[in-house]
């Protein structure tokens, strides 16, 4: 009975219940659901063994007595249960995607019947609490799209489309929403595109309404305390274009920030607010950007008198770098590696023995210290990168 109380409780932590299971009271609930059992006491090594009665023939006769009715009975009650858990299930799309935002979308007792019905519901044997596999994928979608389309109560007109309430939006329908139209910038296959307008039109706003509370226009996921750069460019999209929806000439300004791996910990994001400001919320437009941002200050410039920078006369040119001994000898060093490669034949992919330069150094030192440099993008300009105006603007910030 130990054991199979184990086996219970893991099957339970890999439906996402954690609760503590009773052996006493499990071992009623079986015999009480299973009435031609039999409670066996092993007084020799203090255990409790369930086992059939020596006549079978009841047992099996009532299992194939079952008939059609019975197992319909059995499925209205089991639908009759998930659709209360599923309409009392309520949502909050705050523009922001959680890690747990799939699972905690949907009721529990869903995502169990969804995990049972796709995989079985029998327990696997011997296996620890380490062991169990998280939930799938396919189980977190099917459940997300259940509770989604699920109706209070039937149309008469059957062909006409379901009406999606708001308080049971999922975050998977919002993605694919997002992600669609971000790719295609399609309107048809959007249902419905005036509620994806909505949601896009709040981000923004509330984007902007952070913009203007911190005086600033920084990305959100933007960190603090961290080695920052700025790089900027010109962008030519679609020159050939002769509509103002689909050409677009300007200036892109990225932000790279460095990360340091001994510090990673105590970084924090520039805002710990949700995306969603409910102060700007169910506006038709976006409001505009500060003014501070998006009013450049004209500046002259003098083609008489030119300000150039002097140099120091004891002032190297350029910064020393590594002796030329010291670069051919890599050099030679990788020359000496590539040949023996080649004499040796083919290399085999998947190896150590890289051949080309790039290859071959990378792996001799190692992988990098740093973690990955992420990248932002501020809001684009429409003046030119060249131009002096955006050129004073970019030093100055």
């Amino acid at each position: 009975m130990s054991e199979l109380c184990h086996l219970y409780s893991a099957r339970l932590v890999s439906l996402g219940i954690d609760s503590y299971v009773h052996t006493s009271r499990l071992r009623a609930s079986i015999l009480s659901a299973v009435p031609d059992l039999k409670e066996i006491r092993n007084n020799s090594n203090n255990q409790i063994d369930l086992a059939f009665d020596c006549d079978l023939t009841r047992a099996l006769s009532e299992i194939s007595s079952h008939d059609c009715n019975s197992e319909v009975f059995l499925l209205s009650q089991a639908a009759r249960i998930l659709r209360r858990h599923t309409l009392e299930k309520k949502n909050n799309f705050n523009g922001t995607f959680p890690a747990e935002c799939q699972e905690e979308s949907v009721p529990p007792i869903l995502t169990t019947f969804m995990t049972m019905l796709l995989d079985g519901p029998s327990i696997v044997k011997n296996q620890t609490t380490e062991e169990i596999p998280s939930m799938s994928p396919a189980v977190k979608s099917l459940s997300q799209l259940i509770a989604f389309n699920s109706v209070k109560r039937k149309t008469n007109t059957p062909a006409s489309a379901p009406r999606h309430l708001r308080d049971r939006e999922i975050p998977l329908a919002i993605y694919i929403a997002v992600k669609v139209y971000a790719v295609t910038r399609k309107e048809c296959l959007i249902n419905s595109y005036k509620r994806l307008r909505t949601l896009t039109t709040d981000l923004a706003n509330s984007v902007v309404a952070h913009f203007e509370s911190t005086g600033v226009v920084v990305p959100l996921q933007a960190l603090k305390k961290i080695f920052t750069t700025f790089a900027y460019d010109n962008i030519d999209h679609n020159p050939r274009s002769t509509t103002c929806r689909s050409n677009f000439h300007g200036t892109c300004i990225s932000i790279l920030q460095f990360l340091d791996r001994s510090n990673q910990r105590e970084q924090e994001p520039l805002s710990h607010n949700a995306a969603m400001n409910q102060e700007v919320m169910g506006k038709s437009n976006v409001a505009p950007l500060p003014a501070s941002y998006t009013n450049l200050p004209p500046i002259a410039l003098s083609k008489e008198n030119v300000d150039v920078p002097r140099l120091p006369v004891d002032t190297p040119l350029r910064p020393e770098t590594r002796p030329l001994t010291e670069t051919l000898k890599d050099v030679h060093e990788w020359l000496t590696h590539a040949f023996g490669l080649l004499e040796d034949g083919v290399v085999e992919p998947g190896t150590t023995k890289w051949i080309s330069w790039a290859a071959y150094y990378a792996n001799k030192f190692g992988p990098p210290l740093s973690p990955v440099t992420p990248s932002m993008m501020i809001p684009l300009f429409t003046e030119t990168a060249h131009s002096p105006i955006k050129e004073n603007n970019v030093c100055q910030s």
